[in-house]
This record gives C-alpha cells, sequence and structure tokens, in this order.
C-alpha cells in the first residue's frame, strides 16, 4: 500500500503545473484530499470503458476531488510541491492517509465477507399449536428433507404452562439419512431445555452439518422425559422456522 500511495503521489505531481507557494492546503485538510485522491487513482487503474468512443479520463476524476472539498487545482499543486519538502510534515500526513485507507479496506472485506454468509429459510411452520387441543400429549414434530451442509437453525416460539406435566420438556433435533437401520443413522444437536413458566420465549438450537450423505432434519419441539403416559401438555407453539446458513 505504502508504494501505490507513493505512486499516486508522485503521479499527481507528475499531473501538477504549478509549484508556487500560495495557499497553503493545512495538514487535516490534505489528509481527506489524498485519500479521495487514491480511491480515484484506482477507479482510473480499472480501465472502464462504458461507451466504445469513451474512457474514464484523469482530469475528470482529479477534477472532481478538487469540487469535492472546494479547492482549485493551483492550490493543491502548490500544497502537494510544499509537503514534499517537508519530509515530516508529509509523513505525518502519509501515516493519516494509509490509516484511512486501511479502515475502508477493513470495512470492505468485513462486508464483502457478511455478503458471502447467507441465510436461508428452508422451511416454516405456518400452523400454530396449542396444547392440548392439537393433542394432549402431542410433541409437535417436524420432518424436512435437506440438501445441502452448513449450518442448520431450528427456531420457535414456546410457551409453557406452569400445570403443564411434561417431565424435562426440551428440544430434540437430529440429522438422518437412513443407513438401513431400524432408526437410520442420526446426528443429534444439543438439547435445548423449556421453562414452565407460562411466558411466550423464543428457543433455538443449531448444528453444522458437513456430512452429505444426511438427508432429513427431523426431531420433536416439546420432547419430554415422561414414562407413563396418562398426562397433559399446556403450551402453545408458533413460528417453527428452519433455516441454514452457508
Amino acid at each position: 500500500m505504502k508504494n501505490t500511495f507513493l505512486g499516486v503521489i508522485l503521479f499527481v505531481i507528475f499531473l501538477s503545473c504549478s509549484s508556487k507557494k500560495k495557499h497553503i492546503i493545512p495538514q487535516r485538510k490534505m489528509v481527506p484530499i489524498l485519500v479521495d485522491i487514491y480511491k480515484a487513482n484506482g477507479v482510473m487503474s480499472m480501465n472502464y470503458s462504458f461507451k466504445l468512443d469513451y474512457t474514464l479520463d484523469s482530469s475528470l476524476l482529479y477534477g472532481w476531488v478538487m469540487d469535492k472539498h472546494n479547492i482549485t487545482k493551483a492550490q493543491f499543486d502548490s500544497s502537494l510541491v510544499y509537503y514534499t519538502k517537508k519530509t515530516d510534515a508529509l509523513n505525518k500526513i502519509y501515516d493519516k492517509v494509509i490509516t484511512q485507507l486501511s479502515k475502508m479496506q477493513d470495512n470492505l472485506s468485513s462486508s464483502n465477507k457478511n455478503e458471502e454468509t447467507k441465510t436461508n429459510v428452508i422451511w416454516k411452520e405456518k400452523r400454530k399449536y396449542h396444547l392440548p387441543v392439537d393433542g394432549p400429549r402431542s410433541k409437535v414434530p417436524f420432518n424436512v428433507a435437506i440438501t445441502e451442509t452448513g449450518l442448520y437453525t431450528i427456531s420457535a416460539k414456546i410457551q409453557i404452562r406452569n400445570i403443564d406435566q411434561s417431565v424435562n420438556p426440551h428440544i430434540t433435533a437430529y440429522f438422518w439419512y437412513n443407513d438401513g437401520s431400524e432408526t437410520g443413522k442420526r446426528e443429534y444437536f444439543n438439547v435445548t431445555k423449556l421453562r414452565k413458566d407460562g411466558y411466550s420465549r423464543n428457543y433455538s438450537c443449531s448444528k453444522r452439518l458437513t456430512n452429505k450423505k444426511y438427508t432429513h432434519i427431523k426431531g420433536y419441539i416439546l420432547d419430554d422425559d415422561n414414562k407413563e403416559p396418562g398426562f397433559i401438555k399446556q403450551a402453545i407453539v408458533s413460528d417453527l422456522i428452519i433455516t441454514i446458513q452457508k
């Protein structure tokens, strides 16, 4: 970056036609100007061609920088020549320009990374479950086909009343494929425990899939450890969604 920056400075000096010491631009104003000059030089180096008979003109790009900062080319030329003779001042300006350019590059890299990471909804349950009306002991099962590897997340809004008779209510989820066994091959998510306090809460559990053999994601939103069948669940489940982050 340092060599490129110095190259830009030398290139601008080469374009300069005036070296008189007049109206010297302060260091604090030179920094954003040179940042924009660097950016303009980067655009020019891309050699864009918007039309067959049109190419970017350096005078147009640098002219835009002058207009943006409300300075004349003569002011900029004089200031640049002046600072190139002041090594300490030029180094201070250079350090600040590089700092700003580095921050811009970091922000761009972060933005690109966020764009590369996309979250897609692969399944959404529109139905709202009311227990015991929709089944006194229903576990609210789900069984969704999957075709890609990535980070899978199961989320739902769940309300379990204090009088619910479930023992250790929790979410059970696992990746599955048919390996010829009775239950199939399973890879379980960590168990997500549910609270029985009457409050509606958002719950989720996630697991990254790396093995393409798995064909489904299965489980129960209202699983329990009850041994006896004679009990009643008191719960509401809504907004059941499964997403994948690639």
